[in-house]
């Protein structure tokens, strides 16, 4: 199997910590919550500020591990990204820190999250808005940008819910807005990425049709 191509966004990992942006740890901590969560990708030190006690933590092979959590650091692992090593329906919520905007095929990725996701289970994807920046001298141009990986996950299955804007060293995230398919959808991240830094996506598992079925079935049976 050939793996995806990464880009190693190392100068990017040090000059945005937690402390650069506050906000983006508070609306990451509280998806978080007290669920069993997965957590993909590293920045900074933000893997052990997460932690509750049910944190996993997953890099994606072929990806330099550039912050191993010292926190339950037997809790994390390196993981083909779509081959998760997890059973199904897993995890109660899913956090994919600033990973998603440097690989060059997501859909994978993110199918085997929604895999490994309980029924009701969240997604909470960090993207960084290479628009602020010169993308060019800090990311090589390799950065995708924020449509493309909403796309991604609506590909996955996923039903995004809410997205909001993060600029650096705010201390309040910009008002989170609920987020609909089509033309609003697109003019909103497209407004986003115009006063942003740091857009987050919020998303739920999307029931398949066979699960429905499987539901309706157990409730029919118990009439």
């Amino acid at each position: 199997m050939e793996h995806t191509k990464i880009f190693f966004p190392d100068d990017f990992c040090e000059r945005y910590s937690a402390d650069t942006f506050p906000c983006e740890l508070q609306e990451i901590r509280d998806a978080v919550g007290d669920k069993i969560t997965l957590f993909a990708g590293f920045k900074g030190d933000l893997p052990d500020l997460l932690d509750n006690g049910k944190l996993y933590c997953a890099v994606p092979e072929g990806r330099r591990v550039i912050h191993w959590p010292k926190i339950r650091p037997f809790k994390t692992v390196v993981v083909d990204p779509e081959a998760l090593p997890f059973a199904a329906k897993t995890f109660e919520t899913a956090v994919i820190n600033h990973c998603l905007e440097f690989s060059a095929e997501n859909v994978g990725f993110l199918r085997e999250i929604f895999r490994v996701l309980k029924r009701d289970g969240t997604l909470t994807a960090a993207i960084f808005n290479g628009t602020a920046v010169d993308r060019d001298k800090v990311f090589g141009g390799k950065i995708r940008s924020p449509d493309e990986i909403v796309a991604d996950i609506s590909e996955a299955s996923f039903r995004i819910s809410k997205v909001c804007g993060i600029k650096k060293n705010s201390k309040f995230p910009m008002r989170k807005f609920d987020y609909e398919d089509g033309k609003y959808g697109e003019m909103l991240i497209g407004l986003l990425r115009l006063l942003s830094d740091i857009i987050i996506v919020t998303a739920d598992k999307s029931t398949p049709v066979s699960e429905r079925v499987c539901v309706f079935e157990e409730r029919y049976e118990m009439i």
